[in-house]
This record gives structure tokens, C-alpha cells and sequence, in this order.
């Protein structure tokens, strides 16, 4: 069996970071009109789930029991992939 680790992407959720599909950037994904169109969809086709109030820094993509399902975070992504490369 792989070897996975929880990871806290914000609030009180955990995810397993063998089901993390992306990691982007909110701010960079505003710039253009296609990626907020982009991320509207994400919100519509998929689960979505708020984990932070107006600071939403990231946006993560995960694939979970064969779902996808999409987070906006208050955490940074460098600060997520610095915590993932602490427990490799």
C-alpha cells in the first residue's frame, strides 16, 4: 500500500494528499476572465466547500471516493507543499 499523509488545508479539514489533484493560486487565477469563469464552474460541477471567509488564498482540487471536490483555502499553496516536503 502507498504511503500518504493527512494534510490540513484550513479550517478544521484534513485531506490525504494522494487525493489532491491541483493546487492554484486565487489571486493569480482573477487576473484572467477564463480562469473565473474557470472557477465558477469548479464551484458549480463539483463539491464545493468554503474553508475560509474572504481570504481565500487557494484553490484545492481533490479527487475523493471518485469525486471531485473543490476547496478554497485561507492557506498559501508554498505554505501546503512546504508542509507536504516536511514529512517526505
Amino acid at each position: 500500500m502507498e504511503k500518504s499523509m493527512l494534510l490540513h488545508i484550513g479550517g478544521d479539514k484534513l485531506v490525504d494528499e494522494n487525493d489532491i489533484v491541483m493546487i492554484l493560486d486565487y489571486k493569480a487565477l482573477l487576473k484572467n476572465n477564463e480562469n473565473r469563469k474557470a472557477i465558477a464552474m469548479m464551484g458549480e460541477k463539483t463539491s464545493a466547500v468554503r474553508l475560509a471567509g474572504k481570504d481565500v488564498r487557494t484553490v484545492i482540487v481533490t479527487k475523493e471516493f471518485g469525486k471531485l471536490r473543490t476547496y478554497f483555502s485561507p492557506v498559501y499553496g508554498k505554505t501546503l507543499i512546504s508542509r507536504k516536503k516536511t514529512y517526505i
